[in-house]
């Protein structure tokens, strides 16, 4: 595993974090089975959400996990609050406080290493939210902090208030970023990295101290390895709607197309070289991936060892025609 330094964490962070949507306490044993093939595998970083799971059964199984293995020191919890259920539910400084006094219960932690919004609510000034943040800070119950479905304009406001009263900025950021492109939000309220839309978006993050935590690094399955471009029309019966709707666009299949012949030559998975992709960019990128199973969680890990040079990286994003 490699590892890196987010500003506000003191553990380095490991390069890939394992998403955790699909433990529970109703497949407790399966559940504890992945978090442990993961640590194995020297993955550090667990994201979970005060939203997944009825009554919090998600963080709850994430802290059973951590205090049964007593590895409370080792990992890096990226949580997440602040998730609108209908169009009229509005994120305000009190909803933050309360739901992160809510998730460190259900944890039974002192502290959450990273902590981000879930959603964005551009009604609330983004000042009110870093000043309830920074409180959390001071107090020594969240470390970094951040957005995740945050524009790069958002993140800018609250940035710059926090550089107007000389108190922490936002420092973490979790959009959707994948080779393909989500040329529409599979969710509502959904944030997008890729594609020649975003490459002003994609500067400012290497141009600046904010660490990518990227969900959805495989494309919600169109990079899983499961679609080809002759194979597309069947594919759309193991994904979403939602994701074929985002994700089924002739430059995606472009992408796809080249993935695979990149694939084939380094003798390595379409997933292993999607991953590489997002790793390899001059940001400082952590991606979220989900594998289900031991085999799934090395294969994912393996990704690390493959060498993709700018040409790659160009070639791959459509950025040119040869590499």
């Amino acid at each position: 595993m490699k590892y890196g330094k987010v500003t506000g964490v003191e553990k380095d962070v490991s390069r890939l974090c394992q998403g955790t949507d699909m433990i529970g306490s109703e497949q407790l044993d399966t559940s504890l089975a992945i978090l442990d093939a993961a640590f194995e595998q020297g993955i550090n970083c667990f994201d979970c959400a005060h939203i997944y799971g009825a009554d919090g059964d998600n963080e709850k199984t994430f802290a059973n996990w951590v205090h049964s293995r007593g590895v409370r020191d080792k990992v890096v919890l990226f949580d997440k609050v602040t998730h609108p259920i209908t169009d009229d539910d509005r994120i305000t400084p009190e909803l933050i406080a309360k739901e992160i006094d809510i998730s460190l219960d259900r944890l039974q932690f002192d502290h959450i290493e990273i902590l981000a919004l879930h959603r964005d609510d551009p009604q609330t000034p983004a000042g009110e939210i870093v000043d309830v943040l920074n409180e959390y800070h001071n107090a020594g119950k969240i470390g970094a902090f951040g957005g995740s479905n945050w524009t790069v304009e958002r993140l800018k406001e609250a940035n710059a208030h926090a550089a107007a009263k000389g108190i922490r900025p936002m420092t973490v950021s979790s959009p959707q970023y994948s080779l393909a492109e989500m040329v529409q939000p599979i969710w509502p309220g959904c944030v997008g990295l890729g594609g020649a839309a975003h490459a002003a978006d994609r500067t400012w993050y290497a141009e600046n101290d904010v660490a990518i935590f990227s969900w959805s690094s495989l494309g919600r399955g169109f990079l899983s390895g499961r679609v080809t471009r002759a194979g597309a029309e069947q594919a759309k019966t193991l994904l979403e709607e939602d994701v074929v709707n985002a994700m089924y666009c002739e430059d995606n299949f472009k992408r796809l197309d080249r993935a695979w012949e990149l694939a084939g030559e380094k003798g390595v998975s379409l997933p292993q070289i999607a991953l590489a992709f997002v790793l390899a960019q001059p940001m400082k990128t952590h991606p979220f991936t989900g594998g289900a199973d031991g085999d799934q969680i090395a294969q994912n890990v393996s990704c690390l060892e493959i060498d993709l040079t700018p040409a790659d990286l160009a070639w791959l994003d459509l950025q040119s025609e040869t590499r």
